[in-house]
């Protein structure tokens, strides 16, 4: 990465190490569902943001299996399965501890912008 004298080279074997077999198998769901080309991203949440707070998600290792499940086999019964827990990562990014639900967070940060 970079340009010029700097440039930055980064070893995938050691990246496999650091994050682990599991993380690595489920990052391509996390790829689709945080934005890529093809879908759009969450309201000023950089990648690497919500790369953070997943490592931090007090549910991480179910956050994980989530995403490892939904890349490899996708189905609608699979995805309302997982569909409470994801809620409540999204709501853990933008900075929720108490609520679980996008619908409350969404009326709470209403609230919070008109007030």
């Amino acid at each position: 990465f970079g340009t010029g004298k700097n440039r930055k080279f980064y070893s995938i074997g050691d990246a496999y190490v650091e994050l682990g077999k599991d993380v690595c198998d489920a990052i391509l769901m996390f790829h689709a569902f945080s934005g890529c080309d093809s879908c759009s991203a969450f309201y000023r949440q950089t990648k690497n943001i919500m790369f953070k707070a997943w490592k931090t998600f007090h549910k991480c290792d179910d956050l994980t299996t989530a995403f490892l499940e939904l890349s490899c086999c996708p189905s609608l019964n699979l995805l309302e399965q997982h569909l409470p827990l994801i809620e409540e990562y999204i709501c853990h990014i933008y900075g929720s501890k108490e609520i679980s639900s996008i619908d409350s967070l969404r009326f709470q940060l209403f609230k919070h912008s008109t007030s």
